[in-house]
C-alpha cells in the first residue's frame, strides 16, 4: 500500500511521490485531487475537497468527493495527515 502523506509546510516547493501519475487504476479526476492534496497539504475530508473545488469552473459534489477518496483507498493509497 502506498502512503500519501500530507506534510504542512510554508515552503512553496515540495517533493512529491509521483507514482500515482502513471497508475492506470486511478482516474484522472482522482489523480488531480491527490496531487492537489499532496502539493497543498490540504484537508482530506470530502467536505473540504468540495469547498476547495468551488473555486474552479467545474466544482464537484460531496458524493463525487467521497467517490474519489474511496477510489484512492481502494487503489491502495493510504490517505493520512
Amino acid at each position: 500500500m502506498t502512503t500519501m502523506r500530507i506534510v504542512r509546510a510554508d515552503s512553496p516547493y515540495k517533493t512529491i511521490n509521483t507514482t500515482i501519475a502513471t497508475d492506470s487504476r486511478v482516474s484522472w479526476q482522482a489523480r488531480g485531487v491527490a496531487f492537489y492534496l499532496l502539493a497543498t497539504g490540504g484537508d482530506i475530508s470530502p467536505e473540504a475537497i468540495v469547498e476547495q473545488s468551488k473555486q474552479s469552473e467545474l466544482p464537484i459534489s460531496l458524493h463525487v468527493a467521497r467517490q474519489i477518496i474511496d477510489e484512492l483507498v481502494e487503489s491502495g493509497y493510504e490517505l493520512e495527515e
